[in-house]
């Protein structure tokens, strides 16, 4: 995702308006080899790029949300796949981050400068509902009751902004009473990526990620079991295992119905390094 120059902009909204369309970017032709038809729906004068794969980009069969830079900073858009049309959805100037999107309630909720927006993309009703200048946020999802905003933290963030020892703790947020309550233990490593389940609103997994260095592209160290799961109300949970020696998971998501988790995975270390 691009880096965000443009300074903390929470309130502070560009000369773009929420609802401005663009027409039809699209370009369509032939794979020369296999003969199958491609088409790039943007043009190269923005930069745009589709939510990360974890989270539901589709809207309905039509229509799906991007990010784009069209409008200044980094704000969402709805594409259109029918008529290939591009409207604008938020307008900061700063840069839109992290997403979750539920569409069975049509809306989105997205992190910009440490505040989660709520955005109805029927009504285009779009509220702060949490924002902290105490803590900052490392994760976010909401439950598929969109009653609950759970999100991870560094407790002890000003050791090292890279190594920090922690704890780090996983918070359920009620979003109608504001109530703010730890609901895992305080643990000593890294936790990332958490993802409601789609169908279970009780429900989270999230990640024991490797740790970087700073100023440096070398992992401190792998993680003996990547994913783990939280019941958010009874507030037990544990890892997902088993899990091969020397296997490294990554890039976890939910499948459609909540019934399983799929994930992509190769070999750090062990007797099968370097396999996928």
């Amino acid at each position: 995702i691009l880096s965000c120059t443009t300074g903390s902009n929470v309130n502070h909204y560009s000369s773009s308006p929420i609802g401005t369309k663009w027409e039809s970017e699209k370009e369509t032709w032939i794979d020369p080899e296999y003969g199958y038809e491609i088409s790039k729906w943007t043009s190269e004068e923005y930069e745009s790029w589709p939510l990360y794969f974890n989270i539901e980009s589709f809207i309905d069969e039509d229509n799906i949300i991007i990010y784009s830079t069209r409008a200044g900073g980094i704000n969402l858009f709805r594409l259109n796949l029918s008529d290939g049309s591009i409207t604008q959805l938020t307008n900061h100037n700063g840069c839109v981050g992290s997403v979750w999107h539920l569409p069975l309630k049509k809306k989105i909720w997205y992190e910009i400068d440490n505040s989660i927006h709520e955005l109805n993309y029927v009504t285009m009703e779009d509220k702060v509902v949490f924002s902290s200048s105490k803590i900052k946020i490392r994760s976010f999802t909401v439950t598929c009751d969109a009653k609950f905003i759970v999100y991870s933290i560094n407790k002890n963030p000003g050791w090292s902004s890279e190594n920090s020892t922690g704890p780090f703790a996983i918070i359920r947020f009620d979003i109608e009473s504001k109530e703010d309550v730890q609901i895992s233990p305080d643990y000593g490593f890294t936790i990332n990526h958490l993802q409601a389940s789609p169908t279970d609103s009780q429900i989270i997994t999230y990640a024991w990620q490797h740790q970087y260095r700073e100023g440096s592209a070398g992992i401190v160290g792998n993680t003996p079991i990547r994913i783990w799961w939280l019941n958010i109300k009874l507030m037990n949970g544990g890892p997902v295992v088993p899990q091969e020696f020397g296997l490294h998971r990554t890039h976890e998501f939910w499948l459609y119905d909540g019934s399983r988790i799929g994930y992509s995975a190769r070999y750090m270390f062990g007797p099968n390094k370097g396999k996928q």
